[in-house]
């Protein structure tokens, strides 16, 4: 008996392909092309998707924080620089009646300064800082005694500062003021003439650089007078150069002594010395 060549049927077994059914290949393309269509939207859109959910999620957090609860409704007020001129327990009682409840984010606090200024006189400067979640820090700097106001119509003596405004009665710490004599109203709380403790300031700086010794002063609507050592009395416009009328003043007052003589009024208010005798 013959054996069979195993070449032969080794070939054979090799050449034998094994043909997939009709239609197959092509849906594998298909499904595969599907799927990277759909990893290729996913890789675009999901991150973005994400993304905007969670900046929704904030947002109506944030809205909700906001405007349905009391987080940031101001429920404490801290004053603190309200001593003497200022009523520290006015100005809290003012702000708790007025803003208690206020949205803290969105209270304008220099527009409040600026009302608490005009409604309590006796701070020079009132600023507020917000303490998150729901504190307003009020610092008040106070106003500061320039001058004290002496006037025959009023038994007691009154401190103003430099814009004039009447501090209150004359307290111990006040007592080496410089004096003022003042014609006119005198009401704490209130402003007298606003140009009289300039004026007053202006004065006193040209008196001790020009040396002249003065004894006493007196403020007008329109002018100043007061009384130099030699005795004359002297009348300066509240509107002329404090400086240069001081400067004239002091010449002039050189040049009398060495003639001999003694002035009894000298009037600076005009272009032209008025000096009488």
């Amino acid at each position: 008996m013959k054996r069979k060549n195993p070449a032969r049927f080794k070939f054979f077994r090799h050449s034998v392909k094994h043909k997939r059914p009709k239609g197959v290949k092509k849906k594998s393309h298909k499904l595969k092309r599907k799927r990277r269509q759909i990893a290729g939207f996913l890789r675009k859109w999901l991150p973005r998707f994400l993304i905007g959910a969670l900046i929704t999620a904030l947002l109506g957090g944030a809205y909700y924080l906001i405007f349905q609860t009391e987080t940031f409704h101001t429920s404490y007020f801290e004053v603190t620089g309200a001593s003497k001129y200022v009523n520290s327990t006015d100005l809290k009682n003012f702000l708790y009646s007025n803003h208690e409840n206020d949205n803290l984010l969105f209270l304008d606090a220099e527009e409040l300064a600026t009302n608490l200024e005009e409604l309590f006189l006796g701070a020079q400067k009132i600023e507020l800082k917000k303490r998150y979640p729901d504190k307003l820090h009020v610092q008040v700097t106070e106003r500061t005694p320039l001058a004290v106001l002496t006037s025959s119509q009023y038994s007691n003596d009154y401190m103003v500062d430099k814009e004039g405004y009447v501090l209150g009665i004359v307290d111990s710490t006040a007592q080496d003021l410089p004096r003022i004599n003042y014609v006119g109203d005198l009401k704490i709380g209130s402003f007298v003439n606003k140009d009289l403790v300039p004026v007053y300031s202006e004065l006193l700086a040209a008196l001790e650089e020009t040396n002249v010794k003065v004894s006493s002063m007196s403020f007008h609507p329109r002018h100043v007078s007061f009384y130099v050592e030699e005795g004359a009395h002297v009348l300066v416009d509240n509107e002329r150069n404090k400086f240069q009328a001081l400067e004239v003043l002091s010449r002039l007052l050189r040049k009398l002594t060495l003639e001999g003589k003694k002035a009894s009024k000298i009037d600076l208010r005009y272009d032209k010395v008025v000096v009488s005798y």
